[in-house]
């Protein structure tokens, strides 16, 4: 009884953790991923 608590309590907070950073992935990549290429593109690469 135990042990499955601990399990799904661990697979909760995995998947809490996994959304935590994507989200924080989505909010620092995203914008670099839009504005590197722009800037090569303006050096005329």
């Amino acid at each position: 009884m135990l042990l499955t608590v601990l399990m799904i309590a661990l697979l909760i907070a995995f998947f809490a953790l996994f959304a935590g950073l994507v989200a924080f992935a989505q909010r620092v990549i995203a914008p670099r991923a839009i504005v590197v290429p722009t800037r090569d593109f303006g050096r005329g690469r």
